[in-house]
């Protein structure tokens, strides 16, 4: 709940906007909202600085990013906490993420702490900052320039009580990352509407081809060719999308990407199973269809290495490079192999 504005670069500064530790109804719909990606572009707050409880000069400082979900997250676990909040302008990206872009950085940290007059609000030189923010921050910088020692936090929002009452020290737990099933699962969502608008693309794309045979044309082999294809196609989506989230501490292989070949390989083949029971057209299209759904399911695995720290930033920019490339090519054979199996 805001009832205040916060500070402003130039003239008189205003009170900092106040917020409830409390999440209300909005809140959780809004979460509900991103896990599906609506309107994800625009699900962010106004940076500046904030007060959760009744903050003095001794408070902490704890710094955010600016998308609401990220910043509900940490205030959600102030309850009986007085701390000042200072959100930066990362554009509407979480902290993990715009730390590898750079918004989540040094000069930002300075520019806020600057803007918002920090060292008149508290009276102590030091400011939390959340651990997977660390990428985007020179700590020696930081203090150079404002006077602030950055205090690295724990890796999750749910140890800062802890963390603050050890006296700003983190305990190994706390420097651990854990990304447990729930956690996996809730990204699911998301990176199946990713590919939503594709998938229904390539959905049509299949009904309105399937309807070729040889020489002729006929509804009755979009009947019998092209919903069994869909089906196929939007299970094995489906599919790929949990089963890559519920299972990836366990697949035997390192690349995100493969390890979403690595689940859409059993995928494909359980769709051929089912094509062969239908005795549908030719080995092309079955073939086709299985390499289809190889490379969705590599491109599913490959988009999470944008939405989890299992990898480092250079990580995932070498696996993009590498890889987007060969997910590219075998989707686009898969459906060469389809399409020329139409007329076969």
């Amino acid at each position: 709940m805001i009832t205040q504005q916060p500070c402003c670069c130039g003239g008189a500064c205003q009170p900092p906007i106040t917020v409830d530790s409390r999440l209300n109804w909005r809140d959780r719909l809004g979460f509900a909202a991103m896990r599906f990606g609506f309107g994800r572009d625009r699900y962010s707050i106004e940076p500046g600085l904030y007060a959760a409880g009744s903050p003095n000069l001794e408070s902490p400082v704890l710094v955010t990013a600016n998308y609401k979900m990220t910043f509900d997250i940490l205030r959600s676990n102030l309850t009986g906490i007085n701390a000042w909040i200072l959100v930066l302008d990362t554009h509407g990206i979480n902290v993990w993420c715009a730390a590898g872009k750079g918004t989540f950085g040094t000069d930002e940290i300075v520019q806020k702490i600057k803007q918002v007059r920090l060292d008149s609000v508290v009276s102590h030189k030091n400011i939390v900052v959340p651990q997977l923010g660390a990428p985007g921050i020179a700590a020696h910088e930081v203090k150079q320039q404002t006077g602030f020692r950055v205090n690295y936090g724990p890796i999750r929002a749910d140890g800062i009580k802890k963390y603050l009452d050890a006296g700003m020290k983190a305990t190994p737990d706390m420097r651990q990352f854990r990304f447990p099933l729930n956690d996996r699962i809730a990204l699911a969502p998301l990176e199946l509407t990713v590919m939503f608008k594709w998938i229904i693309l390539l959905i049509l794309f299949l009904a309105g081809m399937s309807g070729f045979h040889a020489s002729e044309y006929s509804p009755q082999h979009i009947i019998n060719t092209g919903i069994p294809a869909v089906i196929i196609l939007t299970a094995a989506w489906i599919a790929a999308g949990f089963l890559i989230t519920a299972l990836l501490p366990y697949i035997p292989v390192k690349m995100l990407s493969l390890k979403g070949m690595f689940v859409g390989f059993p995928l494909a083949v359980l769709g051929g199973i089912y094509w062969e029971n239908y005795r549908f057209d030719n080995a092309f299209g079955m073939d086709g269809l299985g390499l289809m759904i190889i490379g969705i399911s590599g491109y599913l695995g490959l988009v999470l290495t944008g939405s989890m720290p299992y990898t480092s930033i250079s990580g995932v920019k070498i696996e993009m490079r590498k890889m987007l490339p060969v997910i590219a090519a075998i989707f686009s054979l898969g459906l060469t192999f389809w399409t020329v199996g139409r007329f076969l």
